[in-house]
């Protein structure tokens, strides 16, 4: 540093020349003088290099760089300017470090997937949100503990051993009554194995609507069937055996025909509008109006007692006249739960119990009988779609499509309800919807 070089060969000269020249009290004045002078100038010169030595952790990890002392030594200067540069520039490969270990951080716990990692030893090092609430583990307890006690399912286990010797692995297994397809891959650096990766991607919902699907087509497939095998069959014999048979035969074979027609359109129809109410899954744009109830169940009551020749006795007990709703959909509702109430019912007279109440704000709706019931094991599954209780009655009489009660659950749901049952068998059935 030449200004401290200066200093010295200006200092040492004249402490020489004071002594030869100066009484010696003198000369120790000019000589503390000197030091003192020494002293200021080496401290404006030391001062940021000491401060700098002293605080560098500090300084390193992005503070107290504002308070970096500045220096007029030109060589002192030039060091701390670089201080500052080097210090701006690891703050902002930290800023974005620290952003992209965020972004990191966001991607993993939004992606709807369990995500565990561990080192070459099966440790966990990692989990995130989801993998935390799913196992009910907090990272903090689980870090560095063995995977296998961290997911405790044999299943789970038999997947790992099977992964040992694979650089890659997945598979369908059951944990907590869930299903889960995992994805297992090992990180690798320089072929040495560092880190493993677990991806579990709970898929139980995909996995029951799959199910769904295949007994629906299956379903599908078995109800128009038959009236099309009958169709077939009665129209080849009319077309083969015309002339041998007698008109009454022909109109006979022709109505079965007509018939099984008609079954084959309302099966169609009902998944339609089954399809239909289902992506229309809110009562947005529905019209409502006052109806009145009574009226609503007598037309219902009546249009059922002749077809199907049966007597009807309905008892009513309503605490208000009138309910606020949509027309058509009700109508749906109650022609399907009163037709029910008549095919499954054994007694000469069909005796029929409607309630209508108001709770919490709420229309709370009651439609009893006195049918055969419904088994309780039964009961879970009535509203799946062509499900039918009494399947030995329904393949001789074919009273139905098996699609009513499905169509009224999502009809319920349009309306922005609930729909529940209750039964006994021989004794009846009562359904509860609460709008």
């Amino acid at each position: 540093m030449k200004i401290f070089t200066y200093l010295l060969l200006l200092i040492i000269p004249t402490a020489i020349l004071s002594f030869i020249y100066l009484d010696l009290s003198l000369s120790f004045i000019i000589l503390l003088l000197l030091v003192l002078l020494i002293k200021k100038i080496s401290n404006s010169i030391l001062y940021p290099i000491n401060f700098f030595t002293e605080n560098y952790a500090d300084i390193a990890n992005g503070e107290m760089s504002d308070l970096i002392p500045d220096s007029k030594v030109l060589e002192i200067s030039n060091f701390i300017n670089s201080i500052y540069k080097m210090d701006q520039i690891n703050n902002s490969r930290l800023s974005d470090f620290y952003d992209t270990e965020l972004q990191f951080e966001a991607i993993l716990n939004n992606i709807g997937s369990i995500i565990i990692t561990t080192n070459n030893q099966g440790e966990v090092s990692y989990i995130n949100i989801d993998g935390q609430i799913f196992l009910n583990a907090d990272y903090r307890d689980i870090k560095n503990i063995p995977i296998e006690r961290l997911i405790r399912n044999s299943n789970f286990h038999q997947f790992l051993d099977k992964f040992k010797n694979k650089d890659l692995h997945s598979d369908n297994i059951s944990i907590k009554d869930n299903t889960f397809h995992i994805k297992a891959s090992n990180i690798t650096e320089n072929d040495i194995i560092k880190r493993k990766i677990f991806m579990l991607t709970n898929i139980t919902e995909r996995e029951k609507l799959k199910a769904v699907r295949t007994d629906f087509v299956s379903n599908v497939s078995h109800e128009l069937k038959t009236p099309i095998t009958t169709i077939k069959g009665f129209s080849e014999t009319l077309l083969k055996d015309y002339d041998d048979l007698s008109k009454t035969e022909s109109l006979q074979f022709l109505e079965i025909i007509n018939k099984q027609s008609t079954r084959i359109d309302q099966i169609v129809n009902e998944l339609l509008f089954l399809s239909k109410i289902e992506n229309h899954s809110t009562d947005e744009n529905l019209e409502y109006i006052d109806l009145d109830i009574r009226l609503l169940i007598e037309s219902i009551v009546n249009e059922q007692s002749s077809k199907h020749l049966k007597e009807i006795n309905i008892d009513y007990n309503l605490s208000k006249s009138t309910i606020n709703s949509n027309k058509t959909l009700l109508l749906i509702i109650f022609n399907n739960l009163i037709e029910n109430s008549i095919k499954y019912n054994n007694n000469k007279i069909v005796a029929l119990q409607f309630s209508l109440d108001t709770f919490n704000g709420k229309t709370q709706i009651q439609f009893a009988d006195n049918g055969i019931g419904i088994d309780e094991s039964k009961i879970d599954r009535i509203f799946e779609r062509f499900y039918q209780v009494d399947e030995s009655r329904s393949k001789l009489e074919k009273i139905g499509t098996g699609l009513g009660l499905s169509i009224v659950k999502h009809v319920v749901k349009v309306l922005g309800g609930d729909i529940s049952v209750d039964s006994q068998l021989n004794k009846g059935t009562t359904f509860t919807i609460i709008l």
